[in-house]
C-alpha cells in the first residue's frame, strides 16, 4: 500500500493523476443509465414473471400495470416488452426458455444474457450463517426499486431537456 497515492496525500496534492482525456474515455465506457434501468425492468419481467408479489398479483402483472404499454426507449428492449405484454394478454406468462427460441438472433442473445447470473454467492456464507437476500426472496422490493429507478431516469432526462430549453434564448412556448 502506498505508492503514488500515498505520495500525493503526503504532499497535500490530493488530486487525481488521471488526465482529462482519460477521464473522458472513462465516461464513454459508462453505460447509459436509462438503458441500465430498462434492462433491469426487462430482466425482472423475463425471469420472474409468474412469481407472486402479492395475492393474485404476479411480477408481470405488477410491472405492466406500473409502467403501462410503452415504457422502454431502447428499441430491442421495447420489442421484448411488447412480446412479453402480448404473451401476458394471451393468458401466458413470458418464459425465458421459450423466448430464447425466438427466430431473431438479437432477441435470443438478449434473453440468454438476461437469464445468466452475473455473480454467485459463495456457499461458505451459509456455513457462517450469513444470509443475503436477493430479488427471488423479495420480488416486491426488486420490482419497486426497478420501477422507481426507471421513472427517475425518465424524469431526470425530461428535466435536463427542459432546463436546456430554458437556457436557449428567445424560444417560443410552442418549442418548449
Amino acid at each position: 500500500y502506498g505508492g503514488t497515492e500515498a505520495t500525493v496525500e503526503i504532499l497535500g496534492a490530493g488530486a487525481s493523476f488521471q488526465s482529462a482525456p482519460a477521464k473522458a474515455a472513462d465516461e464513454e465506457d459508462l453505460p447509459d443509465m436509462l438503458q441500465v434501468c430498462e434492462r433491469e425492468v426487462l430482466r425482472l419481467l423475463v425471469l420472474y414473471a409468474p412469481r407472486e408479489i402479492d395475492t393474485d398479483i404476479s411480477v408481470a402483472i405488477y410491472l405492466l400495470g406500473q409502467l403501462g404499454e410503452n415504457p422502454l426507449n431502447v428499441p430491442l428492449y421495447a420489442e421484448m416488452w411488447e412480446i412479453c405484454r402480448l404473451e401476458l394478454l394471451a393468458g401466458r406468462f413470458p418464459d425465458a426458455r421459450l423466448l430464447a427460441q425466438n427466430e431473431r438472433e438479437d432477441i435470443r442473445s438478449l434473453i440468454t444474457d438476461l437469464a445468466t447470473e452475473r455473480y454467485e454467492i459463495s456457499p461458505n456464507w451459509r456455513t457462517k450463517e450469513i444470509y443475503v437476500f436477493n430479488e427471488v426472496d423479495l420480488p416486491q422490493l426488486a420490482c419497486d426499486n426497478a420501477v422507481l429507478r426507471l421513472n427517475k431516469c425518465h424524469v431526470q432526462r425530461e428535466l435536463n431537456r427542459r432546463l436546456e430549453a430554458l437556457r436557449q434564448p428567445m424560444l417560443d412556448d410552442a418549442e418548449l
